[in-house]
């Protein structure tokens, strides 16, 4: 046998194999989420939910969307601490963020996305001179957090902090 013929059969051998064995990595995908939890920052208000999902083949790009309903109370708190008497509460906003990911090697994703909480300018008192507005309490529902690829891949994080929670008190 010449080194040609060997070359011929190897090559045709390995071009079969890469026929029958590259689909069947794609076929293998199957999106599914390890883990999920979300935390709540009791200083900030932050919500933040750690996630891996694996089953996604290698390099696929996705982008995750968390959304809760998020309310709470805004203040003005003076240089001292105390806030004058009028606090201004605000009820079922949407908090919703998102980020996109690429999975590596091994097809999976592990990150965090974190919704910023704030008091919403609609809604918010106007401070005084020298005043701040501080968020003072914020609460929490109805999380939901999916692979907008895979739209039946959702999840309700399981919370891992309260979903209600006071973040300043005013001095008296």
């Amino acid at each position: 046998m010449s080194i040609s013929t060997i070359t011929a059969r190897f090559g045709g051998v390995s071009l079969a194999a890469a026929l029958l064995l590259g689909p069947g990595v794609a076929w293998a995908d199957s999106p599914h989420f390890i883990s999920a939890t979300d935390k709540i920052d009791t200083t900030t208000g932050d919500l933040t939910v750690s996630f891996k999902e694996a089953g996604l083949g290698s390099g696929t790009t996705v982008t995750y969307t968390l959304e809760a309903d998020f309310s709470g109370a805004c203040v003005c708190v003076t240089k001292s601490g105390t806030c004058p008497s009028a606090a201004n509460k605000f009820t079922n906003q949407l908090a919703t963020t998102s980020g996109t990911f690429t999975s590596g090697k091994s097809g999976n994703i592990t990150g965090s996305l974190t919704f910023t909480a704030a008091c919403p300018p609609s809604n918010s008192p106007t401070c005084g001179g020298g005043q701040t507005l501080t968020l003072q309490s914020v609460s929490y529902s109805n999380f939901t957090f999916s692979d907008t690829a895979t739209p039946e891949n959702t999840v309700e994080p399981t919370p891992t902090a309260p979903s209600t929670g006071n973040l300043f008190t005013c001095k008296q």
